[in-house]
């Protein structure tokens, strides 16, 4: 499309759109720079992770840092170009004028990079004193700001909603377990979220006690027989798995967003064909109810992100909703053994690539169970998610079976299924078998 294409469609859709997606840029580094500080003159404010912190600065250095982010990221942008732009101003209102889209960019670069990106815009603001929703806001113009600074295009509605909505996710798990990390070992924290870390070292504090704990983690390798009905192949492959659950999810009445998450990762490959997903749950918050009872129960709201991506399927998901869950202890004695669930239920943005041999996005509907069984000898966990796509009437379904044998407390054998199916067209389903190492609080 030529430029006169574009300005005359901008055109088109109203001088009032352009002036509001300008006032709304300026709006943004006005606040950023200016504005946030003079509500806070110098009074001292305990962050979530329990941090006394100064608050005179805290939005000026967050808005400043999430600036240089901008920048690196427009440099390594010019260094994958093949014909680089630069900044120029008259493209920058160019871009500002015209109207928004849903973007054509491959699927890894806006459900990896996007999500990466809107991290650390979160980070910066987080790690300078900001609570969830501030540093939340901060992801959205920082996105913007990237959008029309360096790509020249249309802004992208898809690329915004993801890299803010999932960019919040993914930065406040890695906020809390940075600093969790940290006092079991400084280098941890680092590894786990560098920027955190950089303006504890900046501002020479460190995370006190008063921060959350992995209420249970595991990790595991194996070896899986993989099935694809779609194009009847099969094969031997490699898996792995990770799962963290940050602070104890049953009977809970939160403090504040996310101060309970999961995060579970699985992965399979034979180095020919690979199959990714990451499924990142967070509780905006819990209300404990039944009070008195043996069972721990909490319903409330969720935010959560999902991505699958493989050589032939790709799908990811931004949902929010609502949850209840329960944990019925199973020993008056003992409460390590236990019967639990969860359920979901969540309005979801949908955006494939190569599903059905289509490309789209779209909205519609989620459910999300998991069953999970602790005794003695064994323990069992079973996850599914159903996604409904309304618009095109389609479903995605994703089952995930674990069954584990305790050798010693912390170290299992064990049995996993993971099965996905797609309008009965498309099924891929992984069995294989695993050594595991587990720790739970």
């Amino acid at each position: 499309m030529t430029r006169t294409y574009f300005l005359r469609h901008a055109e088109s859709e109203g001088k009032k759109k352009d002036k509001f997606l300008i006032l709304l840029l300026l709006l943004t580094v006005f606040e950023c720079f200016f504005s946030f500080p003079l509500f806070s003159q110098e009074s001292k404010v305990q962050s979530s992770s329990g941090r006394l912190l100064e608050k005179t600065g805290d939005f000026t250095i967050a808005g400043l840092e999430i600036f240089a982010i901008d920048l690196g990221g427009g440099f390594a942008n010019n260094l994958l170009t093949k014909n680089p732009k630069g900044m120029n101003l008259e493209r920058i209102k160019e871009s500002i004028s015209r109207p928004w889209i849903f973007d054509n960019s491959g699927f890894e670069r806006n459900q990896f990079i996007h999500p990466l990106a809107g991290a650390l815009y979160y980070t910066a603001a987080r790690a300078n004193g900001l609570n969830f929703y501030e540093s939340a806001f901060m992801a959205g113009p920082g996105s913007l700001i990237f959008e029309n600074l360096w790509t020249y295009g249309n802004t992208s509605i898809n690329d915004m909603i993801t890299t803010t909505v999932a960019g919040t996710i993914y930065g406040e798990m890695l906020h809390r377990l940075s600093l969790t990390l940290y006092n079991l070992h400084p280098l941890l924290g680092w590894i786990v979220n560098p920027l955190d870390c950089l303006n504890m070292y900046a501002r020479k504090n460190r995370p006190t006690e008063n921060i959350g704990s992995i209420y249970y983690t595991d990790a595991f390798l194996g070896a899986s027989f993989f099935y694809n009905k779609k194009n009847k192949s099969s094969s031997f492959n490699f898996s792995g798995c990770s799962l963290i659950i940050y602070e104890n999810p049953f009977g809970r009445t939160s403090i504040e967003p996310f101060d309970n998450f999961s995060l579970d990762i699985n992965f399979f490959t034979n180095l020919s064909k690979y199959l990714v997903s990451i499924d990142a749950d967070g509780t905006l918050y819990s209300w404990q109810f039944l009070h008195g009872l043996d069972a721990l129960s909490s319903i409330g709201l969720m935010l959560n992100y999902r991505v699958t991506d493989s050589d032939d399927y790709k799908y990811s998901d931004n949902s929010f909703g609502l949850f209840m869950r329960q944990k019925l202890p199973l020993s008056k004695d003992d409460n390590s053994y236990f019967f639990a669930w969860d359920c979901q239920l969540n309005f979801s943005f949908f955006e494939t690539d190569r599903i059905l041999n289509k490309n789209y996005f779209g909205y519609g509907l989620e459910s999300a169970v998991t069953f999970a069984l602790e005794l003695k000898r064994f323990s069992l966990r079973l996850n599914s998610i159903l996604n409904y796509e309304l618009q095109r009437q389609s479903f995605h379904m994703r089952n995930k079976f674990y069954l584990d044998f305790k050798l010693t407390p912390n170290l299992c054998l064990g049995i996993n299924d993971y099965f996905m199916i797609i309008n009965d067209d498309y099924i891929r389903n992984y069995t294989g078998l695993y050594l595991k190492i587990r720790y739970q609080k």
